[in-house]
């Protein structure tokens, strides 16, 4: 059972970052980052510096074991034995991700993601290759169709056999007369090509304002028919999420399944989420509360989380999280605590942060605290580069983005200003790629299925041509 409410407030705390939104509104980006795991033996930094840095104009080159990349070069060291190096195009659109491992003091090639973009910015299509007996092998293909506005369509999916590529799944994408997405159908086929009792589908419903008001799952059935799975019921009070609720459909009727309450501060900030579970015939019990405290900046200062006690019919206190800020109101530090029986307060972990002058992270540090040692666990540094405006010219429209629901449950949608963004990327929160999608001049408004990925926290990066929006996003 204390691993059980352990796993809990570790996952909610998490859901303080859907308060601190990060942005970068200037034109500096990030072309590195390198992460050092400490021995937790002998505390060393384990340290490859077959790495080296050249630089020339603009983007600068990247010198790796005498291979050289040209200045429309990024890398990313994502771990102390792992390097991707991201390769764009002249319109700055990632077409190649190669990823090499760290073995035998030396790097070797380990996979590819290849793109291909159509005359309008389109991505069609996307390679995946792995190198093994000192070749590349292909292990998947997607191929991306739009409609004349430029939003997706549909994609489809390849898979290998001896001698061709076989169609094995397919997903398509409906808009209503608004542009916005309302249907979502994921077909998974056998060899033959035929539809499979796996497959799925999503539709989406808005109220009068705008806002997602239900999420239904349907599923194919033995016999080829979609029948009722679960659904998301959102609910609002001026343009905020008050709850969202799950219905799981049973024996020919829908069933409460669990329940997130919120609610909010005289300026809008969110002071709890109340999580309710199903009693197992059809009602809700408490489970949990997460409380939101803020300081005098409107800056989240403190998160607690408590897990309801059946037996006392009582809240108790099972974790905490405290953050500091400089006086540019940057995150320098927080620090993650749980109480014991007689609710004293011990420190479990900490993050430690830098900063350059323009306001972007340079460092990061975290550590395994307790009452009697500091571990550090892991670091990373990361650097940039300087862009500069062709001619001056800066945008009509500052950047703008808005996410919502967050946390999102099923799906969440993306509102932003027209052009004001080319590309997204969606990362976990250890730092890996989970998808990758261009966005469309015309385009202004998105909506992202996120019901195949795991509960936790994500970040959401939005690439302009020449800045960049960074928001983190709670996955339920």
């Amino acid at each position: 059972m204390k691993n059980y409410y352990l796993k809990q407030t570790a996952l909610l705390f998490l859901v303080a970052v859907m308060i601190q939104n990060i942005s970068a509104q200037h034109t500096q980006r990030i072309i590195g980052q390198r992460n050092n795991t400490y021995n937790s033996n002998i505390q060393e930094l384990e340290l490859y510096d077959s790495l080296q840095w050249t630089y020339s104009n603009g983007r600068g080159s990247l010198s790796i074991d005498n291979s050289v990349y040209d200045n429309k070069t990024d890398f990313n060291l994502s771990g102390p034995n792992t390097l991707s190096v991201e390769q764009f195009d002249a319109h700055n659109r990632m077409v190649v991700n190669q990823t090499k491992q760290w073995a035998f003091n030396n790097w070797f090639d380990q996979y590819r993601i290849t793109n291909t973009y159509d005359a309008s910015g389109n991505q069609t299509e996307q390679l995946q290759e792995q190198y093994t007996n000192n070749v590349w092998n292909d292990v998947a293909r997607f191929d991306f169709i739009y409609d004349a506005h430029g939003d997706t369509t549909r994609y489809l999916l390849y898979l290998p056999d001896s001698t061709n590529w076989v169609l094995r799944a397919r997903e398509d994408f409906g808009y209503d007369n608004l542009y916005r997405h309302s249907t979502d159908f994921q077909f998974d086929l056998d060899v033959q090509g035929q539809i499979t009792d796996t497959s799925f589908g999503f539709f989406y419903t808005y109220d009068a304002f705008g806002n997602l008001a239900q999420l239904l799952r349907e599923t194919v059935d033995t016999t080829l028919h979609l029948v009722p799975d679960y659904q998301y019921i959102y609910t609002y009070d001026s343009a905020q999420l008050q709850s969202n609720t799950r219905q799981t459909y049973t024996n020919g009727s829908w069933m409460f399944y669990s329940e997130l309450v919120y609610y909010y501060n005289g300026l809008g900030q969110l002071s709890e989420m109340r999580t309710l579970s199903s009693d197992g015939s059809g009602g809700s019990v408490p489970a949990y509360n997460s409380l939101y405290n803020y300081n005098s900046s409107g800056l989240l200062d403190t998160m607690w989380n408590q897990n309801y006690n059946p037996i006392t019919v009582n809240f108790d206190n099972s974790g905490r999280q405290v953050y500091q800020y400089n006086s540019q109101n940057l995150d320098t530090a927080d620090e993650f605590s749980i109480p014991d029986s007689v609710g004293n307060w011990h420190l479990q972990f900490k993050n430690q942060f830098q900063y350059d002058t323009a306001g972007n992270m340079t460092y990061r540090l975290f550590s395994m605290e307790n009452d009697i040692s500091v571990t550090p666990y892991s670091e990373y540094f990361y650097w940039y580069e300087n862009y500069q405006l062709i001619s001056g010219i800066k945008p009509t429209e500052p950047l703008s983005l808005n996410v919502y629901p967050n946390p999102a449950h099923g799906s969440f949608n993306l509102d932003f200003n027209e052009g004001a963004f080319q590309s997204l990327k969606l990362l976990n929160y250890a730092g890996q790629n989970i998808m990758e999608q261009e966005i469309t001049p015309l385009t202004t408004k998105m909506t992202i299925s996120s019901s195949h990925l795991n509960a936790g926290v994500y970040l959401l990066q939005m690439n302009g041509k020449d800045e960049s929006v960074t928001r983190k996003i709670i996955i339920d």
